[in-house]
C-alpha cells in the first residue's frame, strides 16, 4: 500500500530532495521502518542504488504507463 506511490521513483534513506532535476523522495516520509509502511514486512520491493546525473530512470512500458497510484496498490 504504502509502496505505490514510489514507484518508478527515485528515493532514499536519506532527507528528500532535488538533484540534477531529479526529484528524490524520502523513505520516512512512506513509513519506512514500520510494518505497514514502504518495504515493510509483505513488501517485496528491493532498492537499487542510483547516482543523480550518472543513472537514469529507465522509459515505463506502454503496459503500464497510464497505472495511477490507486491502480499499482489494487495490483498489488
Amino acid at each position: 500500500e504504502m509502496c505505490a506511490p514510489l514507484q518508478h521513483q527515485i528515493v532514499t534513506t536519506g532527507h528528500a530532495r532535488t538533484e540534477h532535476g531529479e526529484k528524490i523522495l524520502a523513505l520516512d516520509d512512506f513509513g519506512y521502518g514500520k510494518p505497514g509502511g514502504c518495504l515493510g514486512i509483505n513488501c517485496g520491493h528491493m532498492l537499487t542504488p542510483f547516482i543523480p546525473g550518472a543513472n537514469y530512470k529507465p522509459d515505463l512500458g506502454e503496459d503500464v504507463t497510464e497505472v495511477t497510484p490507486k491502480q499499482a496498490e489494487e495490483n498489488a
